[in-house]
């Protein structure tokens, strides 16, 4: 059974991963990048999102702020420009942050945990899907990977902010530093602002449950509004450049794919007057586009499949072109546009947006436990934990004994993260592999942080016979 005694005694001193530790996973990570090298998993993939980043224009301002992606990647795709042409040198420098923010990530649960534990918890993440598994995008040319690995940066210095009753001013900005960076880099990672300052509140109580609710409650409000001002001076930037209040001029072309597939001829008359010109010629293409014998006309128009099927063509086959006719191809008006008829759709089909909102999450969870199970280091970790609880209970040692606490921690972090990064998804588009891949990255570590549990209960029931 775990000592909490002595999971206190780690919390109230924290310790740095060991130098032996570090070289180890160290060398595990050059011989894993050499084995993805040789199978070609690092060389770069073109997306149909690439060109949208390395055609991004940096001059003037006004352009730059108005473009419908983020100035973050094109910056990092610049510097990887200047290492190797071609983008030959994107996958490594993907791989390499990566691998930082895994050592960072393993170093700050080396406070909570012991040293072989953090270690083993860290590497696994080396073979989360987002490396290895069907849809990794390790080796694509955009945001995702990069993101992921911004994010796991997040996370560490946030458990390790946690650790310290009295956390620096420092280490506070340093979060809203990188938290900034990753919405830089891709606009959906803006689910950290509300995150960090949750993720943090439920730390402290579990690493120091004898601070007092206005202590917690003050810092929680000091990470709040840390992560949030980076993002509201922006968007400031952008409503005084460019007339347009947000991170990107972007997210009306996301919604209209959702909400674009609720209107039919009926439901015209229910919109706003303005709306109605561009919603007659968009029923009329889409009518064209999936004709009454089109595979998939026969189902329920709220079905979830059908729904995720038709998503990019409802943006780019329909929408997209009408509103572009409309405003001289001007992205920012376009997303307007799409925005506003999108939010109008919603009001007068709200039902309709309610079960997608409900059959998207039911979709996200099923991919998450899916994508966990497919992948072989995932399934390895689940079937070594049944095992050795298993031996638990031959050995007569099933009890109710609590997790560690570094489970506990590992427990917050990926539940809190997979919901947070799920909810800025679901709402606007398909929760698609690649997404539900980054938002279950830390089930793995957890699985494994539980094998370790029941390894040491395994040794002291040895012990007691």
């Amino acid at each position: 059974m775990a000592d909490p005694a002595a999971d206190v005694a780690i919390v109230l001193q924290p310790r740095r991963l060991r130098a032996p530790a570090v070289l180890l996973m160290l060398g595990i990570m050059l011989v894993f990048g050499a084995a993805l090298y040789a199978r070609g998993r690092l060389s770069p993939v073109i997306v149909p999102d690439t060109s949208g980043y390395t055609e991004f224009p940096f001059r003037p301002l006004s352009a730059a702020l108005e473009h419908y992606r983020t100035p973050g990647y094109p910056l990092f795709l610049k510097f990887a420009g200047k290492v190797a042409s071609h983008w030959r040198a994107v996958p490594l420098l993907q791989y390499v942050l990566y691998c930082m923010a895994v050592l960072l990530f393993a170093s700050a649960f080396a406070t909570v945990a012991r040293t072989g534990k953090a270690a083993t918890c860290g590497l696994w993440l080396l073979g989360a899907n987002i490396v290895i598994g069907p849809e990794a995008t390790v080796a694509a040319v955009a945001t995702d990977f990069l993101a992921a690995a911004l994010g796991l940066t997040v996370v560490a210095l946030v458990l390790r902010r946690a650790v310290f009753e009295h956390p620096s001013r420092g280490s506070t900005l340093l979060i809203a530093g990188v938290v900034a960076a990753a919405w830089l880099v891709r606009p959906a990672m803006v689910f950290l602002i509300a995150l960090i300052p949750v993720l943090s509140l439920a730390l402290r109580r579990v690493l120091h449950a004898h601070l007092p609710w206005n202590r917690l409650r003050r810092d929680f409000v000091v990470l709040m509004i840390a992560g949030a001002f980076p993002l509201l001076a922006y968007c400031s930037l952008r409503a005084a450049v460019v007339g347009r209040f947000g991170i990107v001029s972007f997210g009306g072309y996301n919604l209209i794919g959702v909400a674009g597939q609720f209107l039919d001829a009926q439901h015209v008359k229910l919109l706003p007057d303005r709306m109605r010109p561009l919603a007659e010629a968009a029923v009329e293409r889409q009518s064209a586009l999936w004709p009454a014998d089109h595979p998939g006309a026969h189902e329920d128009r709220l079905n979830y499949a059908r729904l995720e099927a038709r998503y990019d063509d409802t943006i780019w086959k329909v929408y997209a072109p009408i509103a572009e006719e409309r405003s001289d191809g001007n992205n920012a008006e376009v997303n307007s546009r799409l925005r506003e008829l999108a939010t109008s759709i919603i009001r007068a089909r709200s039902r309709d947006y309610a079960t997608w909102l409900t059959k998207a999450s039911r979709q996200a969870a099923r991919k998450l436990a899916a994508d966990f199970i497919l992948n072989p280091w995932s399934l390895l970790a689940a079937l070594l934990l049944i095992s050795l609880e298993l031996a638990v209970i031959l050995r007569g040692r099933h009890t109710t004994a609590a997790p560690s606490r570094g489970t506990k921690v590992l427990f917050l972090i990926a539940f809190l993260y997979s919901v947070f990064s799920l909810a800025v998804v679901v709402p606007v588009c398909p929760p698609l592999g690649r997404m539900t891949d980054a938002a279950g990255l830390f089930l793995p570590p957890l699985f494994i942080s539980a094998c370790f549990d029941r390894l040491r209960r395994l040794r002291s029931s040895s012990v007691a016979v």
